[in-house]
């Protein structure tokens, strides 16, 4: 089924408080979260990412994986299978990352 309409909600995995998750990832350093299954999210970085999706104890993103460039929002379907992201930073810099859950009506 098509998702036609999706508006940020305020929770990043099971806890219910949280609202965006954002984190700084150094340059040539590597960050990992947890989204959960079935989850449409939303990414955003201030400099070039790329990120890796799998089930929880996924080996760490490389260069090698899905590229995001700076100030793109990009969104994802985690589906029944992925549950976390690694994000791997290429660049000489620091780079802050937003992560945002996706409600679907």
């Amino acid at each position: 089924m098509a998702t036609l309409l999706c508006f940020p909600i305020n929770q990043i995995g099971n806890n219910a408080t949280a609202s965006a998750t954002t984190v700084s990832i150094n340059a040539t350093s590597i960050a990992n979260l947890t989204i959960g299954t079935n989850v449409l999210f939303r990414i955003v970085a201030t400099g070039p990412i790329n990120v890796r999706f799998g089930p929880t104890g996924l080996n760490t993103a490389t260069a090698n994986d899905v590229y995001i460039p700076a100030n793109v929002i990009d969104t994802h379907d985690m589906g029944a299978n992925l549950s976390c992201i690694s994000i791997f930073n290429p660049g000489a810099s620091a780079v802050s990352v937003n992560v945002s859950i996706l409600s679907r009506t």
